[in-house]
């Protein structure tokens, strides 16, 4: 159960969720709950019919449930993302600084993310994400001046962006 919800974590800790990691925690769970659901009968009958006082292993049995509850509202939260993202900051910075002087980033780990790409647009970085999303690209913005310049505007206005911390974001189209 807990390594299922570290699946789930790790899959919520893209800018574009992950797909597979998350498909793959919910399949995972899905078997697990008919398992639990099962289990959960024959604690019942065994109860029903006084054959064991099943107290001890009842408080034991909502383990399960209980990790699947918080893994889930924690993948819901952004805490994924803004933990591996801090740790990646500094590596980012370092790629944006590195970008802007002419140097060409394509493809490579950039901190704990494989980046695909590295556009430079009116004094900002925009970084495309390699691994997460499906049916839609993520990644991460640096845009020193904010997303209000004009000459971002079109690009703005074509994604989702979230605040990350100071002139970071991260983007999902």
């Amino acid at each position: 159960m807990a390594g299922n919800g570290l699946v789930l974590l790790w899959g919520a800790s893209y800018p574009a969720a992950h797909i597979g990691f998350v498909v793959l925690a919910l399949l995972i769970w899905m078997a697990l709950a008919a398992i639990w659901g099962l289990r959960a009968l024959f604690l019942l009958g065994c109860s029903l019919s006084r054959r064991f006082e099943p107290v001890t292993r009842s408080r034991r049995f909502l383990y399960g449930p209980g990790i699947v509850i918080v893994a889930s509202v924690i993948a819901l939260s952004s805490v994924p993302l803004q933990l591996r993202f801090g740790v990646s900051r500094p590596f980012l910075t370092e790629a944006a600084a590195d970008v802007s002087i002419g140097k060409e980033v394509v493809n490579e780990p950039v901190g704990l993310y494989q980046i695909a790409s590295i556009e430079v647009r009116a004094g900002s970085s925009i970084f495309t994400e390699a691994d997460g999303g499906f049916l839609s690209q993520g990644g991460f913005a640096h845009l020193p001046n904010g997303p209000a310049v004009p000459e971002l505007h079109e690009w703005v206005d074509e994604v989702r962006l979230r605040p990350l911390a100071g002139n970071w974001y991260s983007w999902v189209d």
